[in-house]
């Protein structure tokens, strides 16, 4: 892919405005690196209506055995590595539940799915009540930057499993 024309009206933008706001500190380096440095750039994190996740009722399924990962599942979701944590770190009984678009067609072929359960798109409001009833959300993202979906689960209560690899371990970090 031609990554500057993709770019260039980002870039554009970038260079003619007053300020810039971007959404972790991943991002700030990756732009300062590929549009170079400037002043005014602040790291303004995504958030989430807290006050709203804590009246939403969790399902009745229980919480130490149910882990859960969510998102609009494409190759670098990486959705066959998150049933292969799920696999490494269960206790007997514990399921996975994996809610988004796209789930049954990403994950690789001959992956154990024992213990994996797929509910497909869920509302926002429905998405919550699962997280409220999960006790682990797994996110293994590649260079995800600041998911909605990460900050979603650690407002819910979820322990969280996430990649290093871009910016979502600053949300686990902002702890």
């Amino acid at each position: 892919q031609d990554w500057k024309a993709m770019n260039e009206p980002i870039r554009r933008s970038y260079e003619h405005a007053r300020a810039v706001i971007v959404q972790s500190e991943f991002d700030k380096k990756l732009i300062f690196k590929f549009f170079g440095e400037r002043e005014n750039v602040h790291v303004i994190h995504n958030g989430t209506d807290i006050d709203l996740i804590s009246r939403i009722k969790p399902q009745s399924f229980d919480r130490d055995k149910t882990w859960m990962c969510a998102s609009s599942w494409r190759p670098h979701k990486r959705l066959t590595e998150n049933i292969r944590l799920f696999h490494h770190l269960k206790k007997p009984g514990d399921k996975l539940v994996v809610a988004g678009h796209n789930a049954h067609t990403s994950v690789e072929p001959g992956t154990d799915l024992e213990g994996v359960h797929f509910l497909g798109n869920l509302t926002w409001e429905a998405m919550i009540a699962w997280m409220k009833s999960a006790g682990n959300f797994i996110h293994l993202a590649w260079l995800d930057h600041c998911p909605n979906v990460v900050v979603d689960a650690r407002v819910a209560g979820c322990k969280l499993h996430v990649s290093e690899a871009g910016g979502t371990a600053e949300i686990v970090d902002a702890v």
